[in-house]
């Protein structure tokens, strides 16, 4: 069963900062998939998720269709929606295609003085809430680079296809933050330093600037998730 904290109270369907329902919940569950709140097997029955979040099982379909969607989530016909593991795969291949997509938007990228200024002013932010030590918030700044870089490009169906992978990273991101000591300090230095080469017009060398820096988060949160594989199958019964 899942070891979730109880039931959350009812859910606006549409928050302030315009999130619809469903994808409040998705956003949830995911995090508790992630930290092993629910664990993989868990079985995730619409009416009681529901009642946990005050809603009708309407949107907690579709949070559970996102998940599925995201490979986090099975739906089993007859039998309903099942917790999947995140494996060190799935992350590799959720940061493969980041690559490709941010990348490619790169390459094609030729920004504005108005659209580098803004590229400036996210980095500003991540600097300052890095300074005061508010990691979510370094994260949020980090994700929003990468989302106008994406932008910038003008091609509409990139932006579609990367921005569910900006949910996946960020709660990969938090799941790595809570189990490994991570500089979110450099953070900003290495957005910088794309932002440097855009600014000559070197769209190739930031895009190398960018794949350097997104290869270093996977290659940290592909090994945390192997190693945690490892010792599963350790623990498992009839392992030699």
């Amino acid at each position: 069963m899942p070891r979730h904290s109880g039931k959350l109270g009812v859910l606006p369907r549409v928050a302030p900062d315009g999130s619809r329902l469903s994808d409040r919940i998705a956003d949830t569950l995911l995090q508790e998939i992630l930290s092993n709140l629910i664990a993989p097997g868990d079985a995730l029955s619409e009416s009681r998720l529901a009642a946990r979040f005050g809603t009708s099982r309407a949107p907690v379909r579709e949070a559970l269709q996102r998940l599925e969607r995201e490979c986090v989530v099975a739906i089993i016909p007859r039998v309903g929606a099942r917790a999947q593991a995140f494996t060190a795969q799935s992350a590799n291949d959720l940061y493969d295609l980041r690559i490709a997509l941010e990348s490619h938007a790169l390459r094609r990228s030729a920004l504005s003085p108005e659209e580098l200024e803004q590229l400036h002013r996210i980095v500003a932010e991540m600097e300052r809430a890095a300074r005061m030590h508010k990691i979510r918030d370094v994260v949020e700044y980090d994700l929003s680079f990468h989302e106008a870089v994406c932008r910038f490009s003008g091609n509409q169906r990139l932006v579609e296809a990367w921005l569910p992978l900006r949910r996946n990273a960020k709660a990969l991101y938090f799941f790595m933050m809570s189990r490994i000591p991570v500089d979110v300090g450099a953070l900003p230095q290495s957005h910088k330093a794309i932002i440097g080469a855009l600014s000559t017009g070197d769209t190739e060398h930031a895009a190398r600037l960018l794949t350097e820096h997104i290869e270093q988060t996977r290659s940290e949160l592909v090994g945390l998730l192997g190693r945690d594989e490892e010792r599963t199958v350790a623990r498992s019964p009839g392992t030699v």
